[in-house]
């Protein structure tokens, strides 16, 4: 049986930060460079008055479906410009979309309104379950990130039988964290896809005390006792520096994998 190949990218947009316009365009090429089949996007602007959107306007360059979830409303500063706006998740794929949900998530008063979002994908004969997060980013609150990825776990869409399910996103922890390691035993079953795609270590973004951490990540998740889709390609992405305008696409990287379906000779083959 011959294979299919689902390419997954998630990538922390930044917001409105930086050149906002030149970020775009190299998030655009480098995103078209790749060729995904699934975006995840975490810090998507997008401007209450339709102005400004990231998700659309990267779904329209790369001929993507789009799924937004607005999230964080405020006034940020775009371009010179005090804009109100959300700071959302959005899904950008080829294929259909299901149902989507968005996910409220624990917080605190000075990290409030958070969300996740989970969508199921149907691509061809498979169909994908993908929560896209972005946890908590405040420092000594492990024990709100592990709240916010249980809740999001923890969605009855994840009882239901798929061919794959995944959680990507900015998590905002590394793996060895405790926040994450909890998830990693049953019923959950954490599987770092890109450690199991071939991936070399990475680091995804410069935290604020000045070093580089690896806070993006994309996992596959067990359902039931069913099998995990292979992984295989798995490297960081969109971390070039536009040439044309000097910027790069974000201040985080790209994590990226492609999930194989159907290829019983795969020794990524993963089954729990």
């Amino acid at each position: 049986m011959s294979a299919q190949i689902l390419k997954l990218i998630s990538i922390n947009t930044w917001k409105c930060d930086g050149n906002y316009q030149a970020r775009m365009r190299a998030l655009e090429l480098q995103l078209a460079a790749r060729n995904p089949d699934i975006v995840a996007l975490q810090e998507s602007f997008s401007s209450i008055d339709g102005s400004h959107d990231t998700a659309a306007y990267l779904g329209h360059a790369l001929g993507l479906n789009v799924c937004f979830v607005p999230a964080r409303r405020k006034r940020r500063l775009c371009d010179g410009k005090w804009i109100d706006s959300c700071s959302g998740l959005a899904l950008l794929t080829n294929c259909a979309f299901g149902r989507c949900v968005d996910v409220p998530l624990p917080s605190t008063f000075e990290d409030g309104g958070r969300a996740a979002q989970i969508c199921q994908i149907s691509a061809g004969t498979r169909s994908v379950l993908i929560a896209n997060v972005h946890l908590s980013h405040l420092a000594d609150v492990a024990e709100l990130r592990r709240r916010q990825l249980e809740a999001v776990l923890s969605h009855e869409l994840f009882k239901h039988r798929m061919d794959a399910a995944i959680v990507c996103g900015d998590f905002n922890a590394e793996i060895q964290s405790s926040e994450l390691q909890h998830f990693f035993g049953p019923p959950w079953r954490l599987l770092d896809t890109h450690r199991s795609g071939g991936g070399e270590a990475k680091v995804t973004c410069l935290g604020e005390d000045a070093r580089w951490r690896d806070l993006d990540h994309i996992f596959s998740v067990q359902i039931g006792h069913g099998s995990r889709p292979g992984f295989r390609d798995a490297v960081v992405v969109l971390d070039k520096v536009d040439a044309s305008s000097g910027v790069m696409p974000s201040d985080h990287r790209g994590v990226e994998t492609c999930m194989v379906f159907g290829d019983d000779s795969n020794p990524r083959q993963f089954v729990i």
